[in-house]
């Protein structure tokens, strides 16, 4: 046998190995919800290790004896944004005032879930507690729900900081994420672990 078709057959094999293994892996990913949440997780690691911002990942605040979950904050020069994933492949609806959302994957599987922004200005409001407690004030606090997914659509207020995730990195390039704010990151580091 010519052993250059031999070794045609191997990286061949070993292509396809590797292919389906990382759509197996995604698959498993996609049921637990985690995809999407690992895509932007990266991404953030790699953009806070350029500019030794700080990141925190799966942050659990207690805010009036609710336990709140933020899956990134990331503490930088600037302040400090709140980062949140929608981890599901569906379409998301939802309007001002919405107690909850609704999250459509198809005419008969329907949900609710409770309204992240709504969510996540209490634990911004948690954060500015326990800021307050140690002093810290005029701290620039930011939001955003990242919606990944570019097959389904989202129907959500404009007035919300809903973004797909090829916006949210356009966002990121913006020059107030980078300018300076006197902000002493080991303290809001320390602050946020303990709220």
């Amino acid at each position: 046998m010519n052993p250059y078709l031999l070794i045609f057959l191997l990286v061949l094999g070993l292509g396809m190995m590797a292919t389906g293994g990382y759509f197996l892996l995604r698959s498993f990913q996609m049921r637990r919800g985690t995809f999407y949440h690992n895509r932007v997780g990266r991404y953030l690691r790699r953009w806070c290790a350029v500019r030794r911002y700080r990141l925190l990942e799966n942050v659990v605040t207690t805010c009036k004896g609710q336990r709140l979950k933020t899956d990134f904050i990331v503490v930088g020069i600037f302040g400090v944004l709140l980062v949140n994933v929608f981890p599901k492949d569906a379409d998301l609806y939802g309007n001002d005032g919405d107690a909850a959302w609704m999250v459509k994957k198809s005419q008969t599987d329907r949900r609710t879930i409770p309204n992240p922004i709504d969510q996540c200005d209490r634990v911004i409001a948690s954060l500015r507690e326990a800021f307050a407690g140690q002093k810290v004030y005029k701290i620039p606090m930011e939001q955003f729900y990242i919606y990944p997914c570019r097959r389904f659509k989202c129907f959500v207020a404009d007035r919300y900081p809903v973004y797909l995730f090829s916006k949210f990195k356009a966002l990121l390039t913006r020059d107030k994420y980078h300018e300076e704010k006197d902000i002493d990151m080991e303290q809001l580091e320390a602050l946020i672990r303990q709220a």
